[in-house]
């Protein structure tokens, strides 16, 4: 915390030419209405809507690609460590036959210090790049329990889809938000 109080202050100028040179924005901001009228576009609120709607927040670029980070699971449906595999969709590869890992990822890495019923991963954070909207714009997510008796065994314990693009007439958008696991 100390560090941040001793670090300078940012301007909203100098803030916003940052963030347009992240988002390869070409937009000129000559003074403050010019500021305002560039916040008021980027941060538009879709119509109908009394929120901040953040799916049309972030434009994709797919040299940029997008970032997926599964923390956990809260009110874990049993007590077993959980893995959380994760296929695009389409093609859905792992649930062809025969199965395929190709474009497959996986969630493991469990923090056993974590509760039983929230548990943890300890996996990094994934950077999927390259993906095209219009081919693949679905992670599906599939939760296993995890036991190990004489050999592992998988059961089914959940499961999600992940809508990562939000396609509009402005463009392609990372869908961004939380997502809930229906066991």
């Amino acid at each position: 915390m100390e560090k941040r109080l001793n670090e300078p202050s940012i301007t909203i100028k100098s803030w916003i030419e940052k963030w347009k040179s992240l988002r390869d924005d070409k937009a000129i901001i000559n003074d403050d209405n010019d500021a305002c009228y560039w916040l008021k576009d980027t941060m538009r609120i879709p119509p109908n809507s009394s929120l901040f709607d953040w799916s049309y927040f972030d434009k994709y670029k797919m040299n940029e690609g997008l970032e997926v980070f599964i923390e956990g699971f809260h009110n874990a449906p049993t007590k077993l460590p959980l893995i959380t595999i994760c296929s695009f969709n389409p093609p859905g590869n792992y649930y062809k036959t025969p199965k395929s890992i190709e474009n497959v990822f996986f969630y493991s890495k469990v923090d056993f210090s974590s509760p039983q019923k929230s548990i943890r991963y300890e996996d990094e954070l994934k950077i999927l790049k390259g993906i095209n909207p219009y081919d693949s714009w679905q992670l599906i997510l599939d939760i296993k329990s995890v036991s190990m008796s004489n050999h592992i065994q998988l059961e089914d314990c959940g499961w999600s889809i992940l809508p990562l693009f939000n396609k509009t007439d402005r463009g392609v958008y990372v869908n961004t938000g939380t997502f809930i696991v229906f066991t």
